[in-house]
């Protein structure tokens, strides 16, 4: 006959194995900016979704004016420029699409070519960089790095 046999946890009398939440405060607080950022950058620009819904009067503001539902949706629908935009958008989104995907792959194979391994990390550094940093931040490193005066 077998016994299942199982392991407990050494514990001084009167402890408890879990985290009290007087030791939990600094992870609570380590979340406080990240969900600040997310309610202000993803939740407080829904309100502006309201504007989609209501015949939009300047003298008014968004909520003052007249609620009016799906008319502006069946409006847009109905128009005969729905189908050129529509079409425009999905082929525009198309050629982006396989504009980068044969770019990516060209660089790749061009990064490949070269012999010198120290050249091919600095050319992919260069080449990623900016898709860490702002476009701002890139610029001005570029504008900083060319500067007649001081680069």
């Amino acid at each position: 006959m077998q016994t299942k046999s199982t392991v407990k946890a050494v514990t001084p009398r009167g402890k408890r194995l879990s985290f009290s939440r007087k030791n939990e405060w600094q992870a609570y607080s380590l979340s406080v900016i990240p969900l600040l950022f997310l309610f202000v950058f993803s939740y407080l620009p829904m309100f502006g979704i309201v504007i989609a819904f209501k015949n939009y009067r300047y003298d008014l503001g968004v909520w003052g004016s007249e609620w009016i539902g799906l008319k502006n949706f069946s409006f847009f629908f109905k128009s005969n420029d729905f189908i050129r935009i529509l079409k425009n958008t999905l082929g525009l989104n198309a050629v982006f699409i396989a504009a980068g995907i044969v770019a990516a792959v060209a660089v790749a194979l061009l990064l490949f070519e070269i012999k010198s391994r120290t050249r091919t990390k600095l050319f992919q550094t260069i080449l990623i960089t900016p898709y860490f940093l702002s476009w701002v931040v890139a610029g001005y490193m570029l504008y900083a790095l060319l500067n007649p005066s001081f680069g």
